[in-house]
């Protein structure tokens, strides 16, 4: 049997670092004490159910990851739309030329309608 304990220590470190945040700036995101975060990261305290829900919803990793029941690290560098019978997931790194192309290919292949107030 997994180790929850063990294993959300190490995953909620991943998540927080993959998105580039301190324990302070990852813990006012989701409204937890940073010495809450940092004693859930050092398996010195069990998460609450509303931290592992607040946690996967806001990250979009699933709690059977977070808890170690699953093994399969999530896709943290990508954007994942979702839309009217579509789902893409694009890679953070991407330039903005080659997303500018892609997004237009999206909206033409869905039949997307904009109402975007975004300068092109």
């Amino acid at each position: 049997m997994t180790n929850m304990k063990t294993q959300f220590g190490e995953r909620i470190q991943i998540i927080r670092k993959n998105a580039g945040c301190s324990q302070k700036k990852f813990g006012l995101e989701l409204n937890i004490p940073q010495t809450t975060l940092s004693a859930y990261e050092t398996d010195r305290m069990q998460p609450t159910v509303a931290a592992l829900i607040s946690i996967a919803t806001k990250y979009d990793v699933s709690m059977d990851w977070l808890c170690g029941l699953e093994p399969k690290e999530p896709q943290l560098n990508v954007i994942k739309l979702k839309g009217n019978g579509f789902t893409a997931e694009i890679p953070i790194d991407i330039s903005p030329e080659l997303l500018a192309v892609f997004l237009d290919k999206i909206v033409k292949e869905n039949d997307v309608k904009s109402n975007s107030c975004v300068d092109t």
